[in-house]
C-alpha cells in the first residue's frame, strides 16, 4: 500500500492492458515502482510475470469475478485506470451489433468496472482514474456510437466526482483524439483486438495517467486534458 502523502503508485488495475494505452500504461507504472495487474480479453505475453484476470468488459459477472479475483491476488488493489475501449475504427458503421458493442464495451465497460472496483478503492483510500477520449475531428455518422460512449462516460466520471461517496478519489483523463485513430489496422499485420485500439496520444496520455496515480490525497485533481503532441494529428 502506497504512502498517500508520497509519490507512489502501489497496486494498480488496469483495464484493455494487453496492448495501447493500457500497454502503456502498465509498463509506466512497473517503471515507477508499482504494482500493475490487468484485465483484458487478450492474454499478457509475458509468462505470468504481470497478475492478469480474463474480461469482457461489457459483461458484468466477468468483470466482477475479475476484479475480485485480483483484489484477492494483490492482497486488494490501491489504483484503477479503465483504458479498455473500442476506438472509431471498432464502431461497426451501421452495424447495430457493432454499435451495441461500442456503447458496451466503452460506456457500459466503464461504468461496471469502477462500479466493481470501488469497494476495494475506499479500503484503500485508493482512486479511479477514468479515461475518455473527446473528439479531435468533426462527428461522422459511422462514430455515432463511439462518440455518444464517450461523452457517456465523461459525464459518468463528473458524476461520480461531484456525488463523491467514500474514501476514494476520481480523476477523469479527457484525451483528444487523434487523426490517426481512424485508420483501419494493417490485415496483414499481428493480430490485434479492436479493443485494443489507440485513438489518443499514448505517450501523453499515459503521462498524464502517472501525473494522477502520483497525486497525494490532499492534492488531488479531478480533471486532466490532454492534446496530441506536435506532429502527431
Amino acid at each position: 500500500m502506497p504512502d498517500h502523502h508520497s509519490d507512489a503508485v502501489g497496486r494498480v488495475v488496469v483495464t484493455g492492458g494487453s496492448s495501447g494505452l493500457g500497454a502503456a500504461v502498465v509498463d509506466a507504472v512497473r517503471a515507477a515502482g508499482g504494482l500493475p495487474a490487468v484485465i483484458d480479453r487478450v492474454p499478457l505475453a509475458d509468462n505470468g510475470a504481470t497478475p492478469f484476470a480474463w474480461a469482457d468488459v461489457s459483461n458484468r459477472i466477468d468483470v466482477d469475478h475479475a476484479i475480485a479475483a485480483l483484489a484477492a491476488e494483490l492482497d486488494g488493489f490501491d489504483a484503477l485506470v479503465t483504458a479498455a475501449g473500442i476506438g472509431p475504427s471498432g464502431s461497426g458503421g451501421g452495424d447495430p451489433v457493432e454499435w451495441e458493442r461500442a456503447i458496451g464495451t466503452n460506456l457500459i465497460g466503464t461504468i461496471t468496472t469502477v462500479r466493481a472496483a470501488l469497494p476495494y478503492l475506499d479500503l484503500a483510500r485508493g482512486r479511479a482514474i477514468i479515461v475518455t477520449v473527446t473528439p479531435g475531428t468533426p462527428d461522422t455518422g459511422c462514430s455515432a456510437p463511439y462518440r455518444a460512449s464517450e461523452w457517456g462516460i465523461r459525464q459518468f466520471s463528473r458524476d461520480l466526482t461531484e456525488n463523491m461517496h467514500g474514501e476514494h478519489t476520481v480523476t477523469t483523463i479527457l484525451a483528444e483524439e487523434t487523426s490517426a485513430a481512424a485508420s483501419d489496422p494493417d490485415p496483414a499485420g499481428p493480430e490485434t483486438d479492436p479493443l485494443c485500439d489507440s485513438p489518443v496520444d499514448v505517450e501523453e496520455t499515459t503521462r498524464a495517467i502517472m501525473l494522477a496515480l502520483r497525486q497525494p490525497l490532499d492534492a488531488d485533481i479531478a480533471e486532466l486534458v490532454v492534446r496530441p503532441s506536435r506532429g502527431v494529428r
